[in-house]
C-alpha cells in the first residue's frame, strides 16, 4: 500500500488526471479508502474527481463515518450530488443517519427522484433492523413469467445491480411466492416456465428483524443473500452477504468494548473528550472503590502483613484503576489505530 501511495501522490502532485484515473483502476476502492487520510484535502479532492464517478462513490462507502462527513462539507455540490446518486441504496441511508437532521434534509432533496423515495423510504426503518439494512435493488418477474423473460429483464436491469444472486418470483400484490437461483436461471430451456425450475420453499426475514437475529440466520441457512418481507409477505428489498459481515464486525466491537469496560461505540480519536470520559468514568470509579474495599481488608488484617511496608495497602487501587484504564484504552484504540505501513 505504501507503494501505491508514493505512485498517486505523484500523480496528484503532477494534476495528471488521466494517469490517475488508469492507476486507481488497477487498485480496488477498499485500498484507496484504507490511505484516505494520508492525503490532504486538497488531494483527495483531485482523486475523486479524477476517477469515474462510481469509482469515486465506491471509494466514499468505504470511508470512515468522519472522513464522508468530512468530504461533504468541501465538495462541490455537482460532485456531491453524483456521488450520492451513485451510492448504494442500503449504505446512503447509513451515511444519512450520522448526519444532523438539517443537513439530511438538504442533502436528499439532490438526489434523483426514484432515488430520494428509497432514501426516505429506508430511512424510515430504524438502522438495527432487517429494514434498515436492506437494499431495495433487486429483480423480480410474476409467476407467469417465463424463463426467457426473466433473462430480458435481467440482461436490463443488471447494469444498475451490484449483486445479483437470485431472481424474485411475485404475485399482483408483490407478495413473495418463490425464488430462482441464476445459476438455474441461465442452463434451463428459455421457452421453459419459471414455475418449473423455482423453489417455493425459501427462507425470509421480516423488515423489523433485528439485526443479530439477521446475521444468525445468514450464518444458520448459509445464504449470500436473504429477502426482505413486510406482515403482508411482500417483498421491500434483500439483504446481502456483505452487509452481514459489517454486523458481525460491529457487534463484535461493541461486545470487545463491553468486555473492556469502555463503550465507546464512535471513533476513538475524532470523538469528544467529555463524552469518552461520562462513557468510561463510572467504570473506573467502581474499580476505585473495590480498590479501596481491598485496601481496608488487607488493613484490617495488616497483624499479618506486618512484615509489609504500609505502602502495600494502597497496591490493589494502583492495580485495579491503572489495569481497567489500560483495558479500555488498548480496547478502542486498536481498532481505531491506522493499519501499519
Amino acid at each position: 500500500m505504501r507503494v501505491l501511495l508514493i505512485e498517486i501522490k505523484e500523480l496528484l502532485a503532477g494534476k495528471n488526471v488521466r494517469m490517475i484515473r488508469k492507476l486507481a483502476g488497477y487498485f480496488e476502492p477498499a485500498d484507496i479508502a484504507e490511505i484516505w487520510h494520508e492525503f490532504t484535502l486538497d488531494e483527495q479532492l483531485l482523486l475523486l474527481k479524477s476517477v469515474e464517478t462510481k469509482f469515486a462513490a465506491d471509494i466514499f462507502d468505504f470511508l470512515k463515518e468522519n472522513q464522508m462527513v468530512g468530504l461533504l462539507e468541501i465538495l462541490p455540490v455537482e460532485q456531491k450530488i453524483a456521488i450520492l446518486n451513485e451510492m448504494s441504496p442500503d449504505d446512503r441511508p447509513d451515511l444519512f443517519s450520522i448526519l444532523p437532521p438539517d443537513q439530511t434534509a438538504k442533502l436528499i432533496p439532490l438526489l434523483d427522484e426514484n432515488e430520494q423515495i428509497r432514501a426516505r423510504e429506508l430511512l424510515a426503518y430504524k438502522g438495527n433492523t432487517a429494514g434498515g439494512l436492506m437494499t431495495t435493488e433487486f429483480i423480480s418477474v410474476t409467476e407467469e413469467a417465463k424463463i426467457s423473460d426473466a433473462l430480458r429483464v435481467l440482461r436490463e436491469r443488471a447494469k444498475d445491480i451490484d449483486f445479483i444472486h437470485s431472481i424474485y418470483v411475485v404475485d399482483n400484490l408483490n407478495r413473495l411466492k418463490a425464488i430462482v437461483a441464476l445459476k438455474d436461471l441461465l442452463i434451463n430451456d428459455p421457452r421453459r416456465k419459471l414455475e418449473t425450475i423455482m423453489t417455493t420453499s425459501f427462507t425470509s426475514v421480516s423488515l423489523d428483524m433485528d439485526q443479530e437475529d439477521v446475521a444468525r440466520t445468514f450464518e444458520k441457512y448459509d445464504e449470500a443473500s436473504l429477502p426482505v418481507l413486510d406482515k403482508l409477505g411482500r417483498i421491500k428489498g434483500i439483504i446481502t452477504v456483505d452487509d452481514v459481515i459489517d454486523v458481525i464486525k460491529d457487534e463484535a466491537t461493541e461486545d470487545i468494548h463491553h468486555f473492556g469496560a469502555a463503550a465507546v461505540t464512535e471513533d476513538y480519536l475524532a470523538a469528544n473528550p467529555v463524552n469518552v470520559a461520562q462513557k468510561r468514568v463510572i467504570w473506573l470509579i467502581v474499580c476505585v472503590l473495590a480498590g479501596f474495599i481491598s485496601a481496608s481488608i488487607l488493613e484490617y488484617y495488616s497483624f499479618l502483613l506486618s512484615s509489609i511496608v504500609t505502602l502495600s495497602f494502597f497496591i490493589p487501587i494502583v492495580m485495579h484503576t491503572s489495569g481497567s484504564a489500560g483495558t479500555q484504552a488498548a480496547t478502542v484504540l486498536c481498532e481505531d489505530l491506522p493499519p501499519a505501513k
